[in-house]
């Protein structure tokens, strides 16, 4: 007790030190951008870090500090006066604190321009940090929560944002919607999966399962999950017996591991040959800075007849691309998915075939697109899946 009140006395002073300086205009704190990531550190010349960012009523954010090298970090958020409104060692909703990470989600409260104060838990402790700030979704737009996300709290731990999925809600939802996402290299995955409208925000990952899957990438790399490569996968269920709304998947990595990934989101199927399903999809924001994103349809199933057909528009629904066959004729620029994808322990085979379709958002995008997936001609039908595969590189790791 007599430690953790120091800590609170500590950010207090902290605090009115900040007030004044920013009163006297001393310090000057740094502009910061929704979506993104600032390097900096506490030093023995400066205990504190300020930033400063514009935001409308009613708009959710979420500030995250997150320490290198056990450095601990605290935050705080001021109006423009430099009062504090909000800190990471006072408990709330929407505000954690465990070891390395603070952070805060909040509401704004009016329209203006509030402050981000990151210093130290504790008294001279110095060290380098990473601080992000996400508009977590618009005061218009209630459902949505993971649009602008960079970076988000997995259990504790950040989590960088590889890809997304939104599914809109459904009039009969399915039993049984598998996720998985298999990585290689150092890189670790997680998966979240968010429903707003049932109050559903969990975020999965496991070490122990996945063992014997053999995953396939269009590139030809193979390579078996074993007992010793547990943290190379992530799979996680969603099962439905009622409509929980829509729901938004985000396949993540906590870490600065790299390497290579391929998701999977299942329990999709074409019901009629004249149906189609629409989807959102969009690329990691770091890592759509010099990775595409593929994505293929792939039937599933014995005795399956879908011919897959995939179209890629952008957020309007626009069309981008049609392709039918990946790799085919007007879907050169994809990889092929003969041969690629996942086959679990148990036998289950998710793996494409020479009709799958298949569509790339190029690097330079980390907008979402519309995916609108049917039968080629309207006269076949079956269960398939979705297939992601991308990469985060040394350079994103290093969040430049």
């Amino acid at each position: 007790m007599r430690r953790l009140s120091r800590l609170v006395a500590l950010l207090a002073v902290i605090a009115l030190a900040c007030g004044a300086a920013l009163a006297q205009d001393v310090v000057q704190p740094e502009v910061i951008l929704e979506g993104t990531t600032v390097p900096a550190e506490i030093t023995e010349q400066a205990a504190f870090g300020l930033y400063v960012f514009s935001a409308a009523a009613g708009d959710v954010y979420r500030a995250q500090v997150l320490g290198s090298d056990g450095f601990v970090p605290r935050l705080g958020i001021g109006d423009a006066s430099g009062d504090i409104l909000l800190r990471s060692d006072v408990p709330g909703a929407g505000i954690s604190s465990d070891g390395s990470t603070a952070a805060i989600e909040w509401t704004i409260p009016q329209d203006g321009e509030f402050r981000l104060v990151v210093t130290a838990a504790s008294e001279g402790a110095t060290g380098a940090y990473r601080i992000t700030l996400q508009r977590l979704r618009a005061a218009d737009d209630p459902l949505d929560t993971s649009t602008r996300t960079v970076t988000f709290m997995c259990n504790g731990t950040e989590a960088i944002t590889l890809a997304g999925v939104q599914l809109p809600a459904e009039e009969a939802p399915t039993s049984s919607r598998p996720l998985f996402i298999y990585t290689t290299d150092d890189l670790t995955p997680v998966i979240r999966v968010q429903a707003p409208e049932a109050g559903i925000d969990v975020c999965w990952q496991n070490d122990d399962q996945g063992a014997g899957d053999v995953v396939t990438l269009p590139d030809g790399t193979s390579f078996t999950i074993s007992e010793d490569t547990l943290s190379n996968a992530a799979l996680f269920g969603i099962s439905q017996a009622s409509d929980v709304g829509p729901v938004t998947v985000t396949f993540g990595a906590v870490g600065a591991g790299t390497g290579q990934f391929m998701a999977l989101l299942g329990g999709l199927a074409i019901d009629t040959p004249d149906d189609t399903d629409v989807a959102l999809l969009r690329n990691g924001p770091r890592i759509a800075q010099d990775s595409a994103l593929a994505a293929y349809m792939i039937a599933t199933g014995e005795n399956n007849r879908l011919d897959p057909l995939l179209e890629l528009g952008d957020e309007s629904g626009t069309r981008l691309s049609l392709c039918d066959d990946a790799g085919g004729r007007n879907c050169q620029d994809v990889p092929p998915i003969r041969g690629a994808g996942v086959v679990i322990s148990t036998g289950e085979s998710y793996t494409g075939g020479r009709f799958d379709a298949g569509v790339l958002l190029p690097p330079g995008s980390a907008d979402w697109h519309t995916l609108t997936m049917a039968s080629f001609g309207g006269n076949t039908r079956g269960a398939y899946v979705l297939l992601l595969v991308g990469e985060r590189t040394g350079q994103q790791s290093s969040g430049e």
